[in-house]
């Protein structure tokens, strides 16, 4: 009797904490305001009418005598899920990786090759790779700002068969190869690395949940590790390393893409050479860019 008793005075209790809702969703225009109560407190998210979750560039989260703000990080190494809405982010679009055909021009802004030097353009390339960049927007809807990052890159710009770059005398000239007796060619280049840092200036704007891009900027690099050579069916000769190369260039670059795919072209404002002892030749390329 006494457990009868006591259950019937807990009835009401146990009747008001089935009533207790843990999640409710208000209405108001076009938006929902989803309200979650957890143990940690109480949270607050705002949704469309598809159910996107509006950008947040913080949460507050409500608890008894404390207030919590917590700070959202997004990656491409993180599930889906976890990400904040792209379309409210502005997004750098400094490729991860870049590939694409290079040459010699003439001169800055030219578009042909340049003279005396022999070039075979359609198996010259060059590669690189972007670890590190970020964006600034300039608006509140944004889609202009800047974006800014580094880049590694790897150049070879090849020479037409039978012929070298040789350093004679501190003189620098394209010229037929000299070979052995029994000897044939394979291929004849120069190559060398880069240390960049791009400048961009970014527009962009989400068409289908893609991103629509286009970017105009510059880019400054640190040259290094020059060498030219030639191989043969016999040997492989380095003809000299110092192809008296400028240590630092200035390029100009343009760039159009979508989804994450983009075509991309650089043209050096300086010369790859000094031109007092090394024929006119300005780093060009043009390609095919990975991003974000």
């Amino acid at each position: 009797m006494k457990k009868l008793f006591t259950l019937i005075l807990l009835l009401p209790a146990i009747a008001m904490q089935a009533e207790t809702v843990q999640d409710t969703t208000f209405v108001y225009g076009n938006k929902q305001i989803v309200v979650c109560d957890t143990d940690e407190g109480t949270n607050v998210a705002v949704l469309d009418q598809d159910g996107d979750e509006f950008r947040k560039t913080s949460e507050t989260k409500f608890v008894d005598g404390q207030e919590v703000t917590q700070v959202y990080v997004t990656s491409p190494f993180l599930p889906k899920k976890w990400n904040i809405n792209r379309k409210a982010h502005f997004y750098s679009h400094i490729p991860w990786f870049s590939y694409g055909f290079s040459t010699l021009s003439g001169g800055a802004m030219h578009f042909n090759n340049s003279d005396r030097m022999h070039l075979n353009s359609s198996k010259s390339w060059e590669f690189a790779i972007a670890p590190l960049s970020a964006a600034i927007p300039f608006n509140s809807q944004r889609t202009f700002g800047m974006s800014f990052g580094m880049q590694f890159a790897w150049v070879k710009v090849h020479f037409q068969d039978d012929y070298a770059l040789y350093n004679n005398n501190g003189t620098l000239s394209v010229q037929p190869i000299e070979y052995g007796e029994g000897e044939t060619f394979k291929k004849s280049y120069i190559s060398y690395t880069a240390l960049r840092f791009p400048v961009f200036m970014e527009y962009q704007r989400t068409v289908n949940k893609r991103e629509l891009f286009a970017t105009l900027g510059m880019s400054l690099e640190i040259r290094q590790s020059e060498r030219a050579r030639y191989k043969t069916n016999q040997n492989t000769v380095t003809t000299t390393k110092d192809i008296h190369v400028n240590p630092i260039g200035v390029n100009l670059e343009l760039q159009f893409g979508y989804a994450g795919i983009a075509f991309y072209m650089r043209q050096a404002l300086t010369p790859l050479m000094k031109t007092s002892n090394a024929p006119k030749a300005y780093p060009m390329s043009l390609g095919m860019a990975v991003g974000f």
